[in-house]
């Protein structure tokens, strides 16, 4: 990883207890595979920021947030004593989750947190100029259910560079019958048809983020999302680059409350497995 004097990051610790945690530090000195870091949250005996040499392979770039609510089994972190502490959701309601320390002792493992102290747990990879994050989250089965809402995803001519929002209907052996909620059949009601099983993904989470040149994006455009590259950026838009679309009309200034960054989808048994990538700074 390429990491800069005085860029903020999380470093993990590592003996039993704070290789689960993550601290936010500033790096102050690079030298080789060891940084220098200065804690935010953490004091030393004086009273003074903490000052640390670790391994670069405890350093992580700051996560982007990730708008999720939770159900039991997803890898969450929980703020505890000025850090993002990584458990297991085992039990939530509306407002509150019960989370499992499998690292402390017997009869301390169980405590109930409030949802706002919570995030999604990501891991991240960097990979040339990029940082490719991922995360799971809990499905309800192993495969999309009736009623699920879903997002669709286009095969034919230039739909497949769009995803669109729908409703399962029913399930069969390697396709599944949905219905849209912007797409409308001839008659003017919403359009049924059957697809691939391969096309019905679970509908991401929401990454909070802003967007840089050469960033992976989609942007809702006549009711469904369609991908595209950033080209250019200003405070509230960015153009965004369409190559499968007629000259004259690939690039587009699209307000940015209008995009999201592109995630790459898969089912793993019980989890959705997201994958996005954000351009290093």
């Amino acid at each position: 990883m390429a990491f800069k004097v005085n860029e903020f990051v999380e470093v993990c610790g590592v003996d039993e207890v704070y290789k689960h945690a993550f601290y936010v530090c500033r790096i102050s000195r690079i030298n080789g595979t060891e940084l220098e870091v200065v804690y935010e949250n953490r004091r030393g005996l004086s009273g003074e920021a903490m000052v640390e040499t670790v391994g670069v392979d405890q350093v992580r770039r700051i996560p982007e947030a990730v708008v999720a609510d939770f159900d039991d089994g997803d890898f969450v972190e929980v703020w505890l004593s000025g850090g993002w502490w990584r458990e297991v959701v085992v039990w939530e309601d509306d407002v509150s989750a019960l989370l499992y320390f499998a690292y402390r002792q017997p009869g301390e493992q169980h405590f109930i947190y409030p949802k706002e102290q919570l995030r999604i747990h990501q891991k991240c990879y960097d990979i040339g100029k990029y940082t490719f994050w991922l995360y799971k989250r809990r499905n309800s089965g192993e495969s999309v259910q009736p009623r699920e809402q879903v997002e669709i995803l286009g095969v034919d001519g230039i739909f497949k560079f769009a995803v669109f929002g729908g409703r399962v209907v029913s399930v069969g052996e390697n396709m599944v019958q949905v219905e849209y909620d912007t797409l409308l059949n001839p008659a003017g009601g919403r359009l049924v048809e059957r697809v691939h099983v391969s096309q019905v993904r679970s509908i991401p989470d929401v990454v909070i983020c802003d967007f840089k040149e050469t960033e992976f994006v989609e942007a809702w455009i006549e009711g469904g999302w369609w991908g595209g590259i950033v080209v250019g950026v200003t405070n509230d838009a960015a153009i965004v680059y369409f190559g499968y679309k007629h000259i004259g009309s690939q690039y587009i200034l699209i307000r940015k409350t209008l995009l999201r960054i592109h995630q790459k989808w898969k089912r793993s048994g019980m989890y959705s497995m997201w994958v996005y990538r954000k351009k290093m700074m």
